[in-house]
């Protein structure tokens, strides 16, 4: 360029052979481990079994394609003791009642939790990511926050569902 930068052509020494190096990687790492996941899957005692792990890992792992949706909180086991969980989704019912599925991790091992049926209005959402309930519940609500912010489950079009209307 007609200038001397001091310490350019270190930096494309070193430089050059990490950038390809951490392509390669990142590629054929990538295309390595989709046909390992293919290849596992299709065996026939194992394939099961790790399609399943594969999904809960995925789920418990927090990023950005969890299969938890939100956190939630739900009336569990019984009225007055809420139990926090994940939505993982929502069904109907073949009366059409509409159902959130809500998985409730257990402590100190959240993998042997409880996956509940719950009617929508009954459900209600927090401020919390699925993060901060997995920190929670491994740590035995030690690392719990000191305000958890709850309201009405939001529907999948983003209308709030109505609160749950007294019986008698």
């Amino acid at each position: 360029f007609g200038q001397d930068i001091p310490g350019l052509g270190f930096a494309i020494l070193v430089g050059t052979p990490l950038l390809f190096g951490a392509l390669t990687l990142h590629f054929l790492g990538t295309r390595a481990m989709v046909a390992i996941e293919s290849t596992a899957t299709r065996l026939p005692i194992i394939g099961p079994v790790f399609a399943i792990s594969h999904q809960m890992v995925t789920a418990f792992g927090g990023g950005e394609e969890t299969g938890f949706q939100k956190v939630v909180s739900v009336e569990y086991p019984r009225k007055e003791m809420w139990s926090f969980g994940f939505l993982t989704r929502i069904v109907e019912y073949e009366d059409g009642r509409r159902l959130a599925m809500v998985y409730i991790p257990t402590t100190p091992t959240p993998n042997s939790g409880i996956l509940v049926l719950v009617p929508i209005a009954d459900v209600r959402q927090t401020d919390l990511r699925v993060n901060d309930l997995m920190k929670t519940v491994l740590s035995a609500g030690v690392a719990a926050p000191d305000v958890i912010v709850t309201r009405p489950l939001e529907d999948a079009d983003g209308e709030k569902t109505p609160a749950p209307q007294a019986v008698g």
